[in-house]
């Protein structure tokens, strides 16, 4: 009390006064200031993104960055009291699901997550509408049908209350054009000649011939082997429900899913499909290390060759240390057959090393 006796003397302002009682008595809460003097409090911990947000949602969506008392910093730059910002904006910016771990407050968070369902919402829409249309055309069955009463019916009976419900769920990889139309005309058959949507993607996702994933529960429905983990038949897998790009296909100890970067919510069950006796491959990449000598990539070509493996590329360097590396990416059928591979070329004179490489 002593001490704010003292400080009344020397601040003539009450405000001023207030302002310095309340960072006192709260330490836990951080008072920033706008260039013009406004004065707002956030939790300790908050960024200049949450600051952002507090003062216009807009303002929010397209910030790129602030100035803290006089400098440049990032969005996740956590605020301090007494700091001066002014914030820094690009028409062109628009939040993504990272903003999520930038911000502390909840008004930010509501916010972003509303912008992200909005805008997500209006990308499966459009997919789903072209994959909708071309899928209706096999059967030839015409949009118009679907302001029909039967339509209708058979929508709200799946769970849609509107049209554009349905195709978000087609864009999203939950639902699929044939269902609808088997309910609402279970006479008309897709004509063979008409390839399907959806097929098409698959196989540009996968590769002609490539191997085929089954979704538990659901039929036709998009799926793509996801980069990060490029998984193989044999391996154990798992499936998740992306944004926009059907069902994303994971290695079960992949990082990404082993960090939880998808919702619990969104896992399928998904398992390999092959049709007995086809022969299917997925590209793989194997990482070589090896003592820098003459032929040995010659040796590593040849037992690759001998397995009658096609390579893809091939990439070839030497260190400081004078060891080679090499990166290969090679067209493998499935975990058998990798592992025939990488005996093989361990087994060559002057490999240290062969091993799979995941990822990028």
């Amino acid at each position: 009390m002593r001490q704010y006796l003292d400080l009344l003397k020397d601040v003539k302002d009450p405000r001023e006064f207030l302002q310095v009682a309340r960072m006192d008595l709260f330490p836990d809460e951080v008072y920033t200031f706008s260039p013009r003097g406004d004065v707002f409090s956030f939790p300790r911990g908050a960024t200049v993104l949450d600051f952002a947000y507090a003062i216009h949602t807009d303002l929010g969506h397209q910030c790129v960055g602030a100035r803290v008392n006089g400098k440049m910093v990032p969005l996740r730059h956590q605020l301090r009291s007494g700091d001066i910002v002014e914030i820094q904006t690009s028409p062109k910016h628009h939040p993504s699901r990272d903003s999520l771990r930038l911000v502390r407050t909840s008004k930010a968070r509501a916010k972003i997550r509303q912008w992200l369902n909005v805008h997500e919402r209006q990308r499966s829409i459009g997919l789903g509408r072209e994959i909708a249309e071309k899928e209706f055309r096999r059967y030839r069955f015409h949009a118009r049908r679907m302001k029909d009463r039967e339509t209708i019916a058979a929508l709200k009976a799946m769970g849609y209350d509107s049209y554009e419900d349905f195709l978000s769920a087609v864009g999203y990889g939950k639902a699929s054009p044939a269902t609808l139309v088997s309910r609402v005309a279970p006479e008309l058959r897709a004509e063979d000649r008409l390839e399907s949507r959806l097929t098409r993607v698959v196989k540009k996702a996968l590769g002609v011939g490539a191997p085929r994933v089954e979704v538990k529960g659901v039929d036709d429905v998009m799926a793509s082997m996801a980069g990060c983990c490029d998984p193989i038949p044999g391996e154990e897998i798992v499936g998740y429900i992306t944004r926009g790009r059907g069902v994303s296909v994971h290695a079960a100890n992949c990082p990404n899913v082993e960090k939880l970067l998808y919702g619990s919510e969104r896992r399928i069950d998904v398992s390999w499909s092959r049709a007995r006796g086809e022969k299917t491959t997925r590209p793989v990449k194997i990482r070589v290390i090896m003592d820098d000598h003459p032929g040995v990539l010659a040796r590593i070509t040849t037992a690759i060759s001998e397995e009658e493996i096609n390579i893809r590329t091939v990439d070839a360097r030497v260190d400081e240390e004078q060891r080679g590396m090499v990166l290969l990416v090679l067209d493998i059928e499935d975990t058998r057959h990798l592992q025939r591979i990488l005996k093989r070329l361990r087994g060559i004179e002057g490999i240290r090393q062969a091993e799979r490489s995941q990822g990028a």
